[in-house]
């Protein structure tokens, strides 16, 4: 069974706001403490780790699970398997920030040639 420990810091100076997914969770972790992560899965993978500004985002693999500890405490416990489906490409489809307005818009589609009836089949 694939399994990954690793420990996330907070800044000395600052909280740290950790936001798991796909379990939709948060969890402040004061500053200067340490937790410790624990996911587990019968597929293999590993977790992905992202700044994205001013919190860090945990990020499951298919079937994984998660346990937060601080020492000898669970902070949070995430038991709900992540999809089988969930990779680090899929999760950027799903919670992808929509288009722009003003983006650049599709090329029309080609307009078919009319043709007379009886040359639909032939090349």
């Amino acid at each position: 069974m694939p399994q990954q420990s690793l420990a996330l810091s907070a800044p000395a100076d600052r909280d740290l706001q950790l936001w798991f997914e796909p379990w939709a969770e948060h969890l402040v972790v004061p500053a200067g403490a340490t937790v410790e992560l624990f996911a587990n899965s019968r597929v293999p993978g590993q977790l992905h780790i992202e700044e994205a500004g001013e919190r860090t985002v945990v990020l499951g693999w298919g079937g994984s699970t998660l346990r937060v500890m601080m020492g000898p405490r669970t902070l949070k416990s995430f038991d709900q398997p992540a999809p089988d489906f969930m990779d680090r490409e899929s999760f950027d489809l799903l919670f992808a920030p929509p288009p722009a307005r003003g983006a650049a818009k599709a090329a029309p589609a080609p307009v078919a040639k009319a043709r007379p009836w009886w040359q639909f089949w032939a090349r």
